[in-house]
């Protein structure tokens, strides 16, 4: 069984001839016709024609009639209520009455998520459980030496279980339920 001595050069032959035909392909292929012939030939205008016959060649005649189409629309404007939107978590919804409101502290349960001693990674996991969970209340609590990132205000154990769960179907398997004091509305 022989073996082919010439397998390099054919490869280096096939692989010059592809880098010097390509841009003299492309070159030539992509918009290398002269624009007169591309838009069709324009007759030049001759020098010694004045300037008001210049003009008048490429004025365009129209005889369309608008006044037929002419017509007065008028549209009431009805007075609209302020209605609260479904989606109240939606940053350009955003209710501005809730600056007015005032909290107080009562015994609850926050789920805690994450338990880091550098503050930038429970600071990033913040930052992407807010766009996953949509939770307002979300809390990065500096316990020495750990960060700890707790989640909700929540007086109701259950609503604090099933934050719970959603964080376990998102990859958050360490997250769990502890009693906390949590802000309320006043």
């Amino acid at each position: 069984m022989q073996k082919c001595k010439y397998k390099i050069s054919i490869f280096f032959l096939a692989a010059v001839s592809f880098f010097v035909s390509m841009p003299a392909i492309s070159f030539l292929g992509c918009g290398a016709v002269p624009v007169a012939t591309r838009y069709g030939e324009k007759k030049p205008i001759p020098e010694n024609v004045p300037l008001k016959e210049k003009i008048s060649e490429n004025v365009i005649e129209e005889d369309f009639d608008f006044s037929n189409f002419q017509h007065n629309i008028i549209v009431e404007s009805k007075p609209t209520a302020k209605v609260k939107s479904v989606n109240s978590n939606v940053w350009f919804n955003y209710d501005e009455t809730d600056k007015a409101r005032t909290y107080k502290k009562e015994k609850g349960f926050r789920v805690q998520v994450v338990t880091t001693d550098i503050f930038e990674e429970a600071d990033s996991v913040r930052a992407g459980l807010y766009f996953k969970t949509y939770q307002r209340a979300m809390y990065i609590d500096f316990d020495p030496p750990f960060y700890k990132l707790k989640i909700g205000d929540f007086l109701d154990i259950n609503a604090a279980k099933e934050l719970n769960f959603k964080l376990n179907q998102l990859g958050y398997h360490n997250s769990l339920v502890i009693p906390d004091s949590v802000n309320v509305i006043n």
